[in-house]
């Protein structure tokens, strides 16, 4: 087989463990910085960049991948992930071992190895740690392979975030924290105030022990301003409980002032969030957002107030307590100072390592915290397979590689508070014996000299005070940075704002594909639609069907403005979809995908959710036309039953007829069903059908709700029902002749009235679907082709007569 054939091959069959897409990492060793990949389109990107890639499966039963182009490697270990390494100047080949109790790899009869003998094999003695865990090499013939190496990943989730961050220093960092801060100014002033009180009276005690000690070990030692004794040592009891009074006074506003932050922080961070466009979602998984949600906004809050409070604190008594020292003795003093430099330059190298030791492990607790959250989400999958033992053994070793930095940072902070400690003794044994000496040719007393080994004791607390703080001021500027780049991220599509854009007073419902290209940003490489052209009118329903993953859903995703086209454009009503109010126009919409989400809330909360001004009545009327009102109200607490997490308490069909329900409270100018019984069985189906046949019946009046206008059409006789049908099919004829017509129309006011009239009397509804069933219903099919381009539109039936219909074809293949 030709090696461009090979490679075509291998870029179409992505690696699988067990069924299950797996986690593909490119590590640039050159570089230190390892890239996490989870789309499967991306998979198909990186393996289609390699060019070259040869399978083979060898006489031993094990698959081998080998990249022909030098410096790379493809490497999957038994759990965790297939591993895209690049190297320097070298080629390499890697074997899974037959012993692997996970042997499924891509595609291993689609190309041979006409290279492998000249690879090398990959057999480092280390491993790699990765977000999954670590990553055991499989060389077989290797003594030293449970062996391991700590390889620091990237400490960003994406390489936006990345891009980003480049402009970040701690200086800006730092400047952005106290902004944000703010709000809480006067907490922190008044904080501030109380430190300064409650650190006098601290860097009091010293020299008035001192003093005591002279008083006592002298009998000539003059009382102060004639005291006794006992006075003396009322005062300073007193003098002490204005001490401690100020530091109660300290810590309360600090703590104060960290909680505000925090809620501050969480709640700007979540606002900030939900604002992103869907290409932010794609780049950043939920459990990593939720991790910067929690524990990074604690991270942050504690470095800004706890930690600049006890940093502000270790600095007035450092330069207070060597103040003093210098007044007490400045010949001890001196060589005193002779230790703080290098003492305080170890503390700057430190605090660096932290700074950068903790990004990773909080990208690393995001990592797990995603994963986690997966895993919880779907414990039926999991439970369902088997899986439970797997998939503790994974979180294990993700869990092993936060402990692995984790040890890392505790070895760094034992070498550096020990040498510290170390340093602070080994002065003291100094002080003493120069003191000694001083006392005993009477230059000091031995009360001034206990004041200063005091007060060496208190400025050596305080400089590794100094030092926490720095280091703690670190790992809030590493946690920092994952924030501001949420909290400051401009969305590329913005629904914020209420005033912005055309808004659609009465949106008839007119949508128009021109020319229309569109790729996912998440994979640039893959196009889903190539020149689109299609046309919907106003109160149509059109079908649109077409092979498994070639844009139909993605044309509800258009529609909605998750994403915006990259070439052409789509008009609604004859205005650009990108000038539209964008929340505006969101509300004309409604849309019943085929896995509905539901909140973790009753039943009522999740009706409500597209309505919050829905009445009682209303409600009922939504849940009778979705064939939902019975088995709702069949529950203990019907409307206020509560469904569970994603409505895991409900049925599928149960839930689909809720998410009928809420849509129909909406009154939608356009309805999107996006294949809404396509996962359901026979029964479900039926139920759910017929409610999607009432909600595609015509639209009500003027903002009233849509049950109404079907409970007004079931109430005619049949006479009626049709003399009704007959009259607005002539208004939505003469509309689209209207519409359609090439010469001005001598009176706009009539197509005026009449678009208000279609509006008034139907729906424009676009249904996803593969089910002949469903698609017989609509009135004009619109089939999606190969090439994302509409191949064939028409009614169901004349479809099926046309001979060589791709529509037939189609029918034909998914039966």
């Amino acid at each position: 087989m030709s090696s461009s054939s090979s490679s075509r091959n291998a870029s179409n069959s992505l690696p699988k463990i067990n069924g299950e897409y797996t986690r593909i990492e490119i590590d640039h060793e050159s570089s230190g910085v390892p890239t996490e990949i989870s789309q499967q389109s991306d998979i198909n990107s990186i393996l289609l960049n390699l060019k070259s890639n040869q399978i083979n499966t060898n006489s031993s039963g094990n698959t081998e991948i080998t990249p022909l182009i030098a410096g790379f490697t493809i490497q999957r270990n038994e759990y965790s992930s297939v591993k895209v390494q690049q190297h320097q100047s070298r080629q390499y080949s890697t074997t899974n071992s037959k012993n692997n109790s996970n042997p499924n790899l891509p595609d291993a009869n689609s190309t041979t190895n006409s290279n492998a003998s000249e690879s090398d094999t990959l057999n480092s003695p280390d491993s790699n740690i990765t977000s999954s865990g670590i990553d055991n090499k499989e060389a077989t013939d290797s003594p030293s392979k449970n062996k391991f190496s700590l390889k620091l990943k990237s400490s960003y989730s994406s390489e936006e975030e990345k891009e980003q961050m480049k402009n970040y220093t701690t200086f800006t960092a730092w400047k952005k924290l106290i902004l944000f801060a703010k709000n809480e100014y006067k907490l922190l002033g008044g904080a501030v105030c109380l430190l300064v009180v409650s650190s006098t009276v601290s860097m009091s005690v010293p020299f008035l022990f001192g003093k005591l000690i002279d008083m006592v070990t002298d009998p000539s030692f003059p009382m102060p301003y004639g005291l006794t004794t006992n006075q003396i040592f009322g005062g300073l009891a007193s003098f002490f409980a204005v001490g401690a009074v100020a530091n109660f006074g300290r810590v309360y506003m600090i703590r104060k002032a960290g909680e505000s932050m925090i809620a501050r922080l969480r709640t700007s961070l979540y606002s900030s969030m939900v604002k992103q466009d869907m290409t932010f979602f794609e780049k950043n998984r939920s459990g990593d957002l939720i991790s910067r949600l929690t524990v990074d906004t604690t991270i942050v809050s504690k470095s800004i107030t706890n930690n600049v409070s006890d940093g502000l604190r270790s600095t007035l008594s450092i330069i207070a307590g060597l103040s003093m020292m210098i007044y007490i003795s400045p010949k001890l003093s001196l060589v005193m100072l002779l230790v703080i430099p290098p003492v305080a330059g170890y503390a700057v190298f430190y605090g660096k390592f932290v700074k950068k030791i903790t990004q990773r492990t909080q990208q690393a607790v995001g990592d797990i915290t995603k994963e986690a959250e997966e895993r919880i989400n779907n414990i039926r999958t999991v439970q369902a397979f088997g899986r439970e033992a797997e998939e503790i053994l994974s979180f294990g070793k993700a869990s092993n590689y936060v402990y692995e930095l984790g040890k890392r940072e505790a070895l760094a902070s034992g070498l550096f508070y020990g040498s510290n400690g170390l340093v602070g003794n080994l002065s003291i044994i100094l002080f003493l014996g120069i003191g000694g000496k001083m006392v005993m040719s009477n230059e000091i007393s031995i009360g001034d000299l206990t004041s200063f080994m005091l007060y060496t004791g208190y400025v050596g607390s305080s400089l590794a005070g100094l030092t926490s703080f720095f280091s703690e001021s670190m790992k809030g500027i590493g946690a920092s940075m994952r924030l501001f780049y949420v909290l400051e991220r401009q969305p590329k599509i913005s629904s914020e704002s209420n005033t912005e854009g055309i808004i659609l007073d009465d949106c008839k419902g007119h949508i128009t594909f021109d020319n229309v290209n569109f790729t996912y940003p998440s994979r640039p490489d893959t196009q889903i639609f190539r020149d689109l052209n299609m046309e919907i009118m106003p109160g149509t329903h059109v079908a649109i069907a077409g092979p498994s993953g070639k844009g139909k859903s993605t044309l509800a995703l258009l529609l909605l403005r998750f994403y915006d086209v990259t070439g052409g454009s789509i008009k609604i009503d004859g205005y650009d979809l990108r000038d539209l109010n964008l929340k505006k126009w969101r509300s004309n919409l409604a849309i019943v995908p085929q896995e509905p989400a539901l909140f973790a809330t009753t039943i009522r909360n999740n009706l409500m959710y597209s309505n919050p001004n829905a009445t009682e009545d209303e409600l009922i009327d939504a849940l009778k036309q979705a064939n939902a009102y019975n088995f709702v109200f069949g529950f203990p607490k019907n409307l206020d039953t509560f469904v569970g997490e994603r409505g895991v308490s409900l049925s599928g069909g149960q839930k689909q007829r809720i998410a009928i329900a809420r849509a129909l409270l909406t009154d939608p100018a356009i309805l999107i069903l996006d294949e809404a019984t396509s996962a359901l069985d026979s029964q479900s189906e039926q139920s759910v059908q017929q409610a999607l046949d009432r909600l595609t019946s015509n639209r009500s009046n003027s903002g009233s709700s849509s049950t109404a206008a079907i409970n007004q059409r079931t109430s005619l006789n049949d006479q009626q029902v049709m003399a009704k049908e007959d009259e607005e099919e002539a208004v939505m004829m003469e509309y689209n002749n209207l519409s359609k017509s090439p010469t001005p129309i001598p009176s706009p006011s009539r197509l005026d009235s009449l678009g208000n009239k279609v509006r008034r009397t139907s729906r424009t509804i676009i249904t996803i679907a593969h089910r002949p069933s469903t698609l017989q219903k609509s009135d004009i099919v619109m089939v999606l082709g190969e090439h994302g381009n509409i191949v064939e539109t028409g009614n169901y039936f004349e479809l099926l007569s046309k001979q060589d219909s791709y529509f037939k074809k189609l029918l034909t293949t998914k039966e």
